[in-house]
């Protein structure tokens, strides 16, 4: 081993932009559940709520904004369990997390 250093070219990687959920609060939910999205476009979406079943037991059609946005969603009708959000845009671009409703 010698003390000799050297350096190499830093190479930046990109990963692209994307859809995505950057957050859902509060973990467990009661009443309403606020879904944090980042739309790399603007224009008609889907943000869908389905059971560990698949079963769809909330859909509304949003109007989704480019760049970061809030989704309130009211959970107080839903049963305790675990759900899965998934907001689909017009592209057919699709993004899920899960949800513990308390």
């Amino acid at each position: 081993m010698t003390s000799e250093c050297r350096y190499t070219d830093v190479t930046k990687v990109s990963f692209g932009e994307r859809d995505r959920i950057s957050g859902i609060f509060p973990q467990p939910a009661k009443e309403k559940l606020t879904v944090r999205y980042y739309a790399i476009n603007a224009g008609a979406g889907t943000l869908m709520v389905t059971d560990m079943n698949g079963k769809a037991v909330i859909s509304q059609s949003r109007n989704l904004v480019k760049g970061a946005q809030s989704i309130v969603v009211p959970v107080e009708k839903l049963a305790a369990g675990v759900y899965m959000v998934t907001i689909a845009d017009k592209s057919g671009n699709k993004v899920s997390q899960s949800f513990l409703r308390q």
